[in-house]
């Protein structure tokens, strides 16, 4: 997939598989909205778009959080909560890059003002779902599957990120390598007539 549209800092972000990554440099955003939260509704920042709203009054088992077209969250789950350690009053009006540090597997940042997936938004071009590492209030680092949608609106595309903890099977493939790396190591058996060193 080659995108058309070219991205706003193109010495900032580099192409894999035809999507654009963060070289990982944050700048803070240009726009100066007001930043005032007044909470509306459990976990929002302010009044949302109907189709925002409507989309997290569904129900779903996965972690939900909203990002304004100013990479602002405007929504914050308690199902967020419990995956990353933050809770919702601190979350709100922080830039997602910030709340979330999201990495890629070498370790690189993901998540970063002017990332992809905000570029992929702005260019009305769909984000594919993908797996990322964030870093937790405690520390830890856990893998996260992240599926988006995007909401059109007159100020700008809203992100809606679903997050699912993917933790469990990196550990298991981890654990497989493990013992797959061991293995190969082994002496191999001897072969016929010929007896194994004592």
């Amino acid at each position: 997939m080659v995108l058309t549209t070219p991205p706003e800092h193109p010495s900032r972000l580099r192409v894999e598989d035809g999507i654009y990554l963060s070289d990982g440099r944050q700048e803070k955003p240009t726009t100066s909205r007001p930043q005032e939260p007044t909470l509306q509704r459990e976990g929002s920042a302010r009044e949302l778009p109907e189709a925002v709203k409507n989309l997290i009054e569904a129900r779903t088992g996965d972690a939900v959080y909203v990002v304004d077209p100013d990479y602002r969250i405007v929504h914050w789950d308690s199902r967020m909560e419990s995956l990353t350690g933050v809770i919702t009053k601190e979350a709100l009006g922080q830039p997602c890059y910030d709340a979330v540090m999201g990495e890629r597997e070498d370790g690189g940042p993901f998540c970063a003002y002017g990332c992809s997936v905000m570029h992929l938004a702005r260019a009305h071009r769909p984000v594919s779902s993908f797996e990322m590492r964030i870093k937790t209030r405690s520390g830890d680092r856990r893998w996260v599957s992240v599926s988006n949608l995007t909401v059109e609106t007159e100020e700008g595309p809203y992100l809606v990120h679903l997050f699912r903890d993917t933790q469990g099977t990196h550990d298991a493939l981890e654990m497989a390598h493990g013992l797959i790396q061991l293995s190969s190591k082994k002496e191999p058996p001897p072969r016929e007539g010929e007896t194994s060193p004592p």
